[in-house]
């Protein structure tokens, strides 16, 4: 684990699992997640969904915009899904998925 990551109980709950929520705070930015990897407030959906699950079933290609070599592939944290070069760790490019979900 960094030792620039603090990681503190959330009063929050997810509608969608009702599991336990965390705040993790690293670089002074705050994020907050569900422990349950299958939550469904990870998940993106949307125009964004959709071209995050054809990028995954290799249906659309995309150059990294960064290095010009690489090609953009979804990725999943716990913070949730992520679009990111495939020549990390040398390119660093991460994009974020808009999560279009009304609730």
């Amino acid at each position: 684990m960094s030792k620039n990551l603090i990681i503190h109980p959330s009063k929050n709950t997810p509608k969608t699992c009702n599991m336990p929520m965390v705040l993790a705070i690293k670089r002074k930015r705050p994020m907050e997640f569900c422990l349950n990897r299958e939550c469904k407030s990870k998940h993106v959906e949307g125009e964004a969904g959709k071209l995050a699950k054809d990028i995954a079933k290799g249906n659309v290609e995309r150059k990294c915009p960064k290095c010009k070599e690489g090609n953009i592939v979804l990725r999943k944290s716990i913070y949730g899904s992520f679009l990111a070069c495939d020549k990390y760790p040398k390119c660093k490019h991460t994009e974020k998925l808009e999560n279009n979900k009304k609730e």
